[in-house]
């Protein structure tokens, strides 16, 4: 991970960039929820962990959210090349003849 995200348990936030955040905490039931970075969904978003003598841990998965787009081409004669540029990364494509 790069981007910093947090944890919520209880009322009490950590945050990090590493994989671990780690609370010391007394046995009892706790909330927690997760803020994830952005364009970034958590796996489990929430939940209630408890604690009764030992120590647990929650597994959090953190995924970026991608989406398609698509450019459509119109008015160009036959055969044309042409070509967009996204983020610093160029497409070309030809019209239908």
């Amino acid at each position: 991970l790069v981007a910093p995200w947090s944890v919520n348990l209880g009322g009490v936030v950590e945050t990090g960039a590493g994989q671990d955040l780690t609370f010391n905490v007394s046995n009892g039931h706790y909330n927690f929820s997760v803020i994830a970075p952005p364009g970034s969904v958590a796996s489990p978003a929430s939940g209630v962990i408890s604690l009764d003598w030992e120590d647990e841990q929650i597994n959090i998965t953190l995924t970026q959210v991608t989406y398609t787009v698509t450019f459509a081409e119109s008015g160009l004669p036959s055969g044309t090349t042409w070509s967009v540029t996204l983020n610093g990364v160029a497409r070309s494509s030809a019209t239908a003849a």
